[in-house]
């Protein structure tokens, strides 16, 4: 199965309807879809609860992929342990670290994963949202972060690593947040293959080798995930679409406004320079540390944007930004969606 079922089932607009999320998750078991990926944070632990309850009676057939928060790159197996009571099971198919923190070294993050595995607790070491040469000094077997139209930049290293090594290459974010609308040569291509103009995203995707995350609480909308399994789209539709991309551009801090950007109640997202650097929250890393680490090695990725009336509307990527805007007084790089 080359997609999975991502567990932050709409957010808001779905938060207590537990029995509809369970619902979901067996529908895509029923027609094949047995990779469910989760968090321990997302809906404030209750994802991985949920998961837990849906695994019962049938932990062998369910590929569970789980992911602590920067929070905790320090101190993983206790993290692991509050994940396994939750999903009630022994044992985690595939643990990743969600994203760095430049307050704790990345070896020992990976030393703990290592433990974590020869302990039997997790089968396979994963890490998300690395640089192409961070995720060359790891053991491990999974990478996942965002791929889509107008983020492509896994295509230029990552993916062909990871295919040459027997890694996976697990792409999440596919559709922007459902914030973007099919280009053109998109909808021109879903009029000739008679399928939506997010199948055809699918069908591209999945043709680059690579696992693909969706994540959606309409059956309707699994049913056609499931279908573009099966579209192969022809050789020279491919290419069009390959060619067809549109490079990040530079946009000057003060036309960005930042709004919260997630669907998930768990996240907190700082709308203000003044609050990012308040941090009440004490959001990790540190703001200041993301800064000094952007300063030495660079954005990891641009942030997305979509264009407003007066400006953009920032939609992902919100402590990148701050970061950003705290290292430096200069544009920075953004994918507009």
């Amino acid at each position: 199965m080359n997609i999975g079922q991502g567990s932050t089932f709409g957010g808001k607009k779905y938060t207590d309807n537990k029995s509809f999320k369970l619902a979901i998750l067996e529908y895509g078991l029923h027609y094949g879809i047995n990779l469910v990926d989760t968090g321990e944070n997302y809906e404030g632990g209750l994802a991985e609860e949920i998961v837990g309850e849906f695994i019962k009676g049938k932990r062998s057939k369910v590929f569970v992929s789980d992911k602590f928060a920067p929070i905790n790159n320090g101190n993983v197996i206790k993290a692991c342990e509050n994940s396994l009571k939750n999903l009630q099971t022994d044992y985690i198919d595939l643990y990743s670290m969600q994203w760095t923190n430049p307050e704790i070294p990345l070896s020992e993050t990976l030393g703990q994963l290592e433990t974590l595995k020869q302990q039997g607790k997790i089968v396979n070491i994963g890490v998300c949202n690395l640089t192409f040469n961070e995720f060359k000094q790891t053991n491990a077997s999974y990478l996942q972060s965002e791929f889509s139209l107008s983020n492509r930049e896994a295509l230029n290293e990552v993916i062909p690593y990871c295919l040459n090594r027997g890694k996976t290459f697990v792409a999440y974010n596919i559709f922007n947040q459902g914030h973007s609308q099919p280009p053109e040569y998109i909808k021109e291509l879903s009029k000739k293959y008679n399928k939506t103009p997010y199948q055809i995203i699918l069908a591209w995707a999945l043709s680059k080798g690579i696992a693909v995350l969706t994540n959606t609480m309409d059956f309707i909308h699994l049913q056609h995930n499931l279908n573009a399994l099966e579209l192969k789209l022809e050789p020279l539709d491919l290419e069009l679409i390959d060619k067809s991309y549109v490079k990040p551009i530079e946009i000057p801090i003060n036309e960005i406004k930042v709004i919260p950007e997630t669907v998930d109640d768990s996240h907190k997202v700082y709308t203000t320079l003044e609050e990012v650097l308040k941090n009440a929250d004490s959001i990790k890393p540190n703001p200041y540390v993301l800064a000094e680490e952007i300063k030495k090695n660079g954005l990891l990725k641009p942030v997305e944007v979509k264009r407003v009336n007066e400006g953009y509307q920032l939609i992902h990527g919100s402590q990148r930004f701050f970061a950003w805007q705290i290292a430096f007084n200069k544009p920075i790089p953004c994918f507009v969606i």
